[in-house]
């Protein structure tokens, strides 16, 4: 009797010995599996934030060469404000309020159209193009940047929009690529006509007497910069 009872109790141990074996494999079997989950889940969210790292890079870096471009389009305005006020003051007394305003938007259009126009020609008559304009005055580490049309597309080319006050660059295209990743634009670039006070004060003489500097409002100062706006910005 006591043999059978030493029997069983060996066999009771070697049982919940085997069990404890059991449950040992089949806890770290899921230990295992809930940790190479957690890795894949971790390694896919590095590589989705490094894809968007690597995506935002590329376009901060496109969008960088057109304001390269624009910091050229703000010395092509002053310019052209120089030149426009200029003429309006020569023939200030002879203008009315609302034709002043006019001759002022007109010679400002005028200048920065003649100006590209000039351009334009100088490198169609060289075998280049608007483009390379563009290219040989912006910094040379943006100049690359900036493409030809592909066949199909439209051409890089200018226009004067007189009812908005608007000098416009169409089909500007910038593409940057890195690490196989790559940002393309294409946009139409805008040089609005600024906002300047030319009235006379509000002086209702008929004989125009130069204005009194000290009974003059003070003038806003007119920040270029803000008169340059894209129109139709395309990313792909």
């Amino acid at each position: 009797m006591r043999k059978s009872v030493n029997k069983m109790t060996k066999r009771m141990k070697l049982n919940n010995a085997g069990s404890a074996l059991v449950s040992v494999i089949v806890v770290i079997a899921l230990l295992t599996m809930i940790a190479t989950t957690m890795l894949y889940i971790t390694g896919m969210n590095y590589q989705m934030k490094q894809t968007d790292y690597l995506n935002k890079k590329s376009f901060y870096k496109a969008e960088e060469a057109l304001d390269a471009l624009n910091a050229v389009l703000v010395e092509d305005m002053s310019e052209a404000f120089e030149e426009a006020y200029t003429e309006v003051m020569v023939q200030y007394a002879s203008l009315e309020d609302d034709t002043r305003q006019a001759a002022f938007n007109g010679a400002f259009l005028d200048f920065l159209y003649e100006e590209w126009r000039a351009d334009k020609e100088t490198a169609e008559a060289a075998g280049n193009t608007l483009k390379d304009v563009i290219v040989a005055r912006v910094p040379a580490e943006y100049a690359k940047y900036f493409i030809d049309a592909q066949p199909g597309e439209e051409v890089l080319d200018i226009a004067i929009d007189r009812d908005n006050g608007k000098f416009i660059i169409r089909n500007i295209r910038v593409r940057y690529a890195e690490n196989g990743y790559s940002s393309y634009i294409c946009t139409d670039i805008a040089l609005c006509v600024p906002e300047f006070d030319l009235t006379n004060s509000g002086s209702t003489n008929d004989a125009w007497e130069k204005p009194d500097p000290a009974a003059e409002p003070e003038r806003k100062t007119v920040v270029l910069r803000d008169f340059i706006i894209y129109m139709n910005w395309s990313k792909y």
